[in-house]
């Protein structure tokens, strides 16, 4: 996993992973990263859910960096 200190370590197109108990794989890719008024900085991304039925879904989101690299924490390259 890379270590990343602040959002201008992200670019956009990065992907990372995070792979449920209930055997669904999230698969997150940076569109663009900011800082809100508040100065705490965000990644904007898609996320794409992978089933074990094989049924996949796409949405986006946004989350504090934070949080993000809580979630997401494997680097797919």
């Amino acid at each position: 996993m890379r270590s990343i200190q602040h959002e201008g370590d992200l670019h956009a197109g990065d992907r990372f992973r995070h792979d449920r108990d209930d055997r669904v794989t999230e698969t997150a890719t940076v569109v663009a990263t900011r800082v809100d008024a508040y100065g705490i900085p965000h990644v904007r991304f898609t996320v794409t859910f992978a089933l074990p039925s094989g049924r996949v879904s796409e949405a986006e989101r946004s989350l504090s960096l934070e949080t993000f690299f809580g979630r997401y924490r494997a680097s797919v390259n």
